[in-house]
């Protein structure tokens, strides 16, 4: 298990390197196993394609910085991912243009939609609120939040990390909160 761990983790590392010197449409499979010293076959074991890795190696680092992102409070889930992004913003930049926007909201979505529904779990303890209630806040709330992060990957991350999660935090204070008080049962 390790051992397979260790396979993923070097063809990861050689897709992020790739990734640093040539747009994502340009790595082939020849191009991320030649470089970790891996054949095609060994690829293939743990991977259909360069598009799963990529996959793996976000889940997998989001994880690693994240953690349990549940635990996390929105804010703080949103303010650790978008410093994954902004940190890893060559390699995001590149899958942005070459995955397109619906792969890169899929996986933001994926990433931040849990920490945005326990928070609004939370915040409906002591009102009475629909369950189909819980989760069009959840997702209403997940989508405004990956639209900003969109629309700040499309603008090539120019907006200073810093001031850009500051704005987005005012704007998104004691929203939720808002939201489970217009939506509970009378």
């Amino acid at each position: 298990m390790g051992n397979s761990l260790n396979t993923k983790k070097m063809m990861a590392n050689s897709l992020k390197e790739l990734m640093q010197e040539m747009p994502f449409s340009k790595i082939t499979i020849d191009k991320i196993v030649s470089n970790c010293g891996f054949n095609r076959q060994t690829f293939y074991y743990h991977f259909k394609d360069i598009k799963e890795l990529f996959e793996w190696l976000y889940k997998f680092e989001t994880q690693q910085v994240v953690g349990d992102i549940r635990k996390l409070s929105t804010s703080n889930a949103i303010d650790v991912i978008m410093r994954y992004l902004y940190d890893n913003r060559v390699m995001t930049l590149s899958a942005f243009r070459s995955l397109g926007r619906e792969y890169i909201e899929k996986f933001i979505y994926e990433t931040i939609y849990d920490a945005v529904h326990d928070q609004v779990i939370q915040k409906s303890v002591y009102v009475i609120i629909d369950n189909d209630d819980i989760e069009f806040i959840a997702n209403y709330f997940t989508i405004t939040y990956v639209a900003l992060m969109v629309q700040w990957l499309e603008n090539g991350m120019s907006e200073e990390i810093d001031s850009f999660i500051h704005r987005v935090g005012r704007m998104m204070q004691g929203a939720v909160d808002a939201a489970v008080q217009k939506m509970r049962k009378e």
